[in-house]
């Protein structure tokens, strides 16, 4: 015969427990000591949780302490920073004018923004170290006028035969 019993002590539950099996009473003690677990646990979480809470999270630089402040770039380190950012966005518009040439003339002015697409898309990587290639497989683009476009970029700049520096691995692009 199956009795129905109230365990008060875990949260109000109400079991079903077949007293010929025996075992009712260490159910509800493991389960009512795991409840009490749960619930020391959550106390402890929301207490974490109002530290965290408390804690500054931008202090003024006056508050930080000498040791710890970042130091200024040297001019020498921004001038370097700033070649580097010259070079990349000549790079960039040498790029752009390579796929201008491969869009239709109603598409031309979009060529940047195409790029930042490819920039941010999925890729793989190929080595084949019999050949000393790396290979970068760019996906499938969803148009095929743009996927003519940068196919024709991975032609030209696997044509130039880039090789890495200190290494023999020579760069290609393909799409795929």
């Amino acid at each position: 015969m199956l009795h129905l019993r109230e365990n008060r002590t875990a949260v109000g539950v109400i079991e079903v427990v077949d007293p010929s099996l025996g075992g009712g009473n260490v159910r509800l003690k493991k389960k009512a000591e795991l409840q009490q677990e749960i619930q020391q646990l959550q106390t402890q979480l929301q207490e974490q949780k109002a530290q965290r809470t408390a804690v500054a999270h931008h202090l003024p630089l006056g508050q930080v302490p000498e040791a710890e402040r970042f130091d200024r770039l040297s001019s020498g380190s921004k001038e370097k920073v700033d070649t580097i950012k010259l070079v990349a966005y000549r790079a960039e518009t040498a790029t752009a004018h390579v796929v201008r040439e491969d869009l239709p003339q109603w598409r031309q002015d979009q060529e940047r923004r195409l790029l930042q697409s490819l920039y941010a898309s999925d890729a793989d990587l190929l080595p084949d170290e019999a050949a000393g290639t790396l290979t970068v497989r760019l996906h499938y683009l969803a148009n095929a006028m743009l996927a003519r476009a940068i196919g024709k970029l991975c032609e030209e700049l696997t044509a130039t035969y880039t090789v890495f520096p200190t290494t023999q691995i020579a760069f290609g692009l393909s799409t795929g």
